[in-house]
């Protein structure tokens, strides 16, 4: 007989890599564990506030919620290796390119979606049940309340992936956690209690809706801090520019190379050399070339922008 060739090694495995491995797939995990949790309770306070035609409702909406997840995860989980790799590679411009066209898409798919279910309300509920009147009176605006969520969910599952991706696992597990359980427990344990049975339908959106905000002001706050580091370390630069010519610059930090410092680094020739990262953005000055480059020029990377 041949033998096998194949044969299963633990040596390159190492508690490191193990728990990177984990951080990076927690927050998918986390999600896919929490909905079975969500969906209970949902089904216990439908029972209590709306009744059994809330029950036929909400397994409706399950299903159309089960289609629109696989093809926004679809598109996340498409996109997701290539964003990491490019990454890795330090290619962020690919990474920028790749996330442009995986938000257009997903973006384009939950209105495309939502526009379905909004138009064929009655036919989408038909396809499940054999719908009388009480189940389409209750089931329409229900459907439309709760998959109205479409048109945000796409993009707080893709901002998720993408955080996986570029090694910001934290806020992934972090959105992961808040639209995927806490958000949706609070909410449904709470405003029936204010608002009535029909605000059940509402919560999702309301959650997505939350999430996302959380997103931009993360987004936003991260930027700011990257953009004070530049403004800061080029200030740095212009200072330590002065009076050298035809030697190496030493630097540490991350930095912005502008237009101004491009041309007198170049006049000087000065070599920029160092354990840091520093992005040069040069807008030619030829008016038919509009379009920026950017360019690596140091070592290694020890900042993030």
């Amino acid at each position: 007989k041949r033998k096998n060739r194949i044969k299963i090694s633990f040596k390159e495995v190492s508690f490191s890599m193990i728990k990177k491995v984990v951080g990076c797939g927690i927050s998918t995990f986390l999600m896919e564990v929490a909905s079975g949790f969500v969906i209970f309770i949902f089904n216990i306070q439908i029972i209590k506030y709306i009744g059994d035609i809330g029950i036929v409702v909400y397994g409706i909406i399950s299903n159309c919620i089960i289609v629109g997840m696989a093809l926004f995860n679809g598109v996340a989980q498409a996109s997701q290796p290539i964003i990491a790799t490019n990454y890795g590679a330090k290619e962020k411009c690919r990474v920028k390119k790749v996330f442009e066209y995986a938000m257009k898409t997903t973006i384009l798919l939950g209105f495309l979606l939502f526009s379905i279910v909004f138009i064929f309300t009655k036919e989408v509920i038909c396809i499940f049940v054999k719908a009388d009147y009480r189940i389409i009176n209750m089931g329409v605006p229900a459907v439309r309340m709760y998959l109205s969520s479409f048109c945000i969910m796409n993009i707080n599952v893709l901002f998720a992936n993408y955080f996986q991706s570029t090694e910001r696992e934290k806020i992934s597990i972090i959105i992961s956690i808040t639209r995927g359980f806490l958000l949706n427990v609070i909410l449904v344990l709470s405003l029936p209690t204010i608002l009535g049975g029909l605000s059940l339908w509402v919560i999702v959106p309301l959650t997505e809706i939350i999430s996302f905000l959380g997103i931009i002001l993360y987004i936003k706050k991260y930027y700011y801090k990257s953009n004070e580091n530049i403004k800061c370390n080029n200030f740095e630069l212009t200072n330590a520019m002065q009076g050298r010519k035809n030697c190496f610059l030493y630097t540490v930090g991350t930095f912005q190379v502008n237009n101004q410092n491009y041309i007198e680094l170049k006049e000087r020739n000065i070599k920029l050399v160092g354990l840091a990262f520093a992005q040069l953005k040069y807008k030619p000055l030829k008016e038919k070339q509009q379009d920026r480059k950017s360019v690596n020029i140091i070592i290694d990377e020890l900042s993030k922008i």
